[in-house]
């Protein structure tokens, strides 16, 4: 059985042996902040191995508010032909333009368009069932203490610099309540090291 991320870091920070469950809140939202930030530094090609890909088909769009993403990638939405087009992004003010078949800005299968009306991601010409749009984002997912199975999307290599960002923290905290700089101090800037390094891997400079 996987171990679970709460004790992968224990095993690097000694956190949870010495606060118990007291632990876990703390755990889960350092986890969630790491995956936040670095997702914010991680190349496009690092990104798109967390893409997740929610189809629209309809007039409604995609709701963000509801797909806790973090960066969008791509909006794509199939011609008449079945082949992917890729939207251009326009302003929200220019969308009745996009939508008037006699302006020269008129959006079509082959040159599709999209906009943000709010935190909804709107798609001209409108998708439908056949021919429907994609929107491909990162996921920022919470992230729980005693999860086992991984963050779904995430690859291994990203997986373990969260997991490190995490233990810094949980580190951080240790030295501020233990007070043992000849304890602490050394383990934090051991996983300073291993992060900055594990970052580096990935691309990130």
């Amino acid at each position: 059985m996987a171990e679970s991320f709460k004790n992968r870091i224990d095993a690097l920070t000694g956190f949870a042996e010495i606060n118990g469950t007291a632990s876990d809140d703390a755990i889960s939202d350092w986890l969630s902040d790491g995956l936040k930030q670095i997702v914010s530094v991680l190349p496009a090609n690092k990104l798109e191995e967390c893409a997740k890909t929610s189809s629209v088909t309809s007039s409604s769009g995609f709701d963000l508010d509801t797909a806790a993403y973090g960066s969008i990638l791509s909006v794509t939405r199939k011609d008449t032909s079945g082949i992917e087009q890729v939207c251009r992004k326009i302003p929200k003010f220019l969308s009745s333009k996009a939508s008037d078949p006699n302006d020269l800005m008129f959006s079509s299968s082959t040159d599709p368009v999209y906009y943000m009306d709010d935190s909804i991601i709107k798609i001209l010409p409108v998708p439908t069932s056949a021919q429907s749009a994609n929107v491909t984002y990162v996921n920022l997912t919470a992230v729980a203490h005693g999860d086992t199975s991984g963050i779904a999307n995430f690859p291994d290599e990203i997986e373990n610099v969260i997991v490190l960002y995490a233990s810094i923290k949980a580190a951080q905290s240790l030295l501020a309540s233990e007070e043992d700089d000849e304890l602490y101090i050394p383990m934090i800037n051991t996983l300073k090291q291993d992060y900055i390094q594990a970052l580096s891997l990935l691309g990130v400079e």
